[in-house]
């Protein structure tokens, strides 16, 4: 039996009587049944205390996102609670919806479940989500300040934080190099096409924004294979043409290419940027990531660019330290922290244009000045390279 999906409306004075292990076990009955969970916020929600919110978020989120769970979540409110419900502001929500235009509720909620209940597809990807392991985008989003990661992201990034106590700083300075050189290539270089490789979780100013405040038609694929990453993409992009996300494994060259979204937005005659931005340190030796960005290069007409950076140190400790500890966290989602010649060697044959590979934060600054790192045993350290 396939109930399909399910949507919870939580209103506020409802949960002020609440039966706690009521609620857990029929949420646990719904998705035995295969239904999906969607938490709503009505105009009532205002009322909820704080602690019982949390509660509610929390017990929702663990129970439909563990590991076999076929569930979605998100918030839903209306025009009037969106000015008195502070859980309504998008900051817990997989899918936020904030307005008072029930079609535009309706195509949130199709394009989430299917037209006539949940897809298969959003099924196989939902499914995949196991809270209780370290998610490296969700590490990720922590360091950037996000509220999308769970405690045992958090927990990750604090014991990692005793050995390399920069990373929070070099998270911050990644994503302004990031935003810096898709302004440099839209507007520098004519790019009006981006294919960005493990992208991570939505934050502010993303590729497509930030290209797009350049010219509105420039046009934007994510990669990722963490499922959070594609829900949240998708409400992002719901209204966005020209720019999609798709959940695949960034090594799956032929895949992502032949992709139906990647074959409708990117025109691979013309000049692609292709992005690698803090991401090779997640693919081990093993699975060749010199190889990777040959074969992407190989794929590129002339006049592309790829950016490729990621996390480096000449401190063998430092390397052997971060690489298990990730390794072991990630259970196995996890490559190597690399020196900055390996690097440099990802790019023979391309010409890295000036001001070369560089700790990101020197690259090309502009008058945003980020943080500085007080301790230096591990960087950020890339820089831009093109096909001729």
């Amino acid at each position: 039996m396939d109930i399909g999906p399910v949507l919870l409306t939580v209103r506020g004075a409802a949960y002020h009587w609440m039966d706690r292990d009521q609620v857990a076990r029929d949420l646990d009955q719904i998705i035995q049944l295969g239904g999906a969970i969607v938490l709503a916020s009505g105009g009532a929600t205002g009322n909820l205390e704080p602690a019982d919110w949390r509660h509610v978020v929390d017990e929702v989120r663990t129970r439909c996102l563990g590991p076999e769970r076929r569930a979605v979540f998100g918030t839903y409110c209306n025009s009037h609670a969106r000015s008195v419900c502070w859980p309504c502001q998008g900051r817990h929500a997989l899918w936020p919806v904030g307005c008072s235009d029930p079609p535009g509720v309706g195509r949130w909620w199709a394009r989430v479940t299917g037209e006539h209940g949940m897809s298969q597809d959003a099924r196989a990807q939902t499914s995949t989500v196991d809270v209780s392991v370290p998610s490296v985008a969700r590490m990720y989003d922590y360091y950037l300040g996000g509220k999308d990661n769970y405690a045992v992201d958090r927990a990750a990034c604090e014991e990692l934080n005793k050995v390399v106590p920069s990373t929070r700083v070099l998270a911050v300075n990644n994503r302004r190099f990031l935003q810096r050189v898709v302004r440099w290539l839209a507007r520098e270089q004519g790019i009006r096409q981006f294919i960005d490789h493990g992208s991570g979780l939505p934050t502010q100013d993303n590729v497509h924004q930030v290209a797009q405040r350049v010219n509105p038609d420039s046009r934007v694929v994510y990669i990722d294979n963490d499922p959070i990453v594609l829900a949240h993409g998708r409400a992002l992009l719901e209204e966005n043409q020209n720019t999609a996300v798709i959940q695949a494994d960034m090594r799956d060259t032929d895949g992502i290419m032949g992709h139906p979204e990647v074959e409708r937005l990117i025109d691979f005659d013309q000049p692609v940027a292709a992005l690698f931005v803090s991401v090779l340190h997640c693919i081990p030796d093993a699975d060749d990531p010199a190889g990777l960005i040959r074969r992407v290069a190989d794929r590129l007409a002339p006049g592309s660019f790829l950016v490729v950076c990621q996390l480096v140190s000449e401190d063998q400790a430092t390397r052997d330290f971060v690489t298990e500890f990730m390794r072991v966290s990630t259970q196995g989602q996890w490559g190597r922290v690399r020196t900055a010649a390996e690097l440099a060697a990802f790019l023979e044959g391309l010409d890295v244009v000036e001001p070369g590979l560089v700790e990101v934060s020197t690259w090309k600054p502009d008058g945003d000045v980020g943080p500085k790192q007080r301790t230096m045993e591990w960087i950020e350290y890339g820089g831009v390279a093109r096909k001729q």
